[in-house]
């Protein structure tokens, strides 16, 4: 795939373990174009899913930022702490339609 794409992945609310990891992302992975956390606007503070929107340049991109030491890093205290309630439900997207960022 040589076009940028997205990434959904449905995670439960982690926030705070996670927000430094997306500093580090924004700071330091160039290939990363887009990497945001949302949660549905019915959802009660600290409760429901967290989902993530990530757009990057290209797999190469995304391969390097799995394989990072950071990433390992989160994905260990995810597991050891009990953070996940499960594996990430990732998606990759492709567009079929609308319009991106303006």
């Amino acid at each position: 795939m040589k076009e940028p794409f997205y990434i959904m992945a449905i995670r439960p609310p982690v926030i705070e373990a996670i927000q430094p990891f997306t500093e580090y992302v924004q700071a330091n992975e160039p290939g990363c174009l887009h990497y945001q956390m949302f949660q549905p606007a019915d959802a009660e503070p600290g409760n429901g899913a967290i989902i993530f929107i990530e757009q990057w340049k290209d797999m190469e991109a995304l391969e390097q930022h799995r394989a990072g030491e950071q990433y390992r890093a989160l994905m260990a205290r995810a597991k050891n702490e009990g953070l996940l309630t499960g594996p990430p439900d990732v998606k990759v997207l492709q567009p079929v339609g609308g319009f991106g960022p303006r």
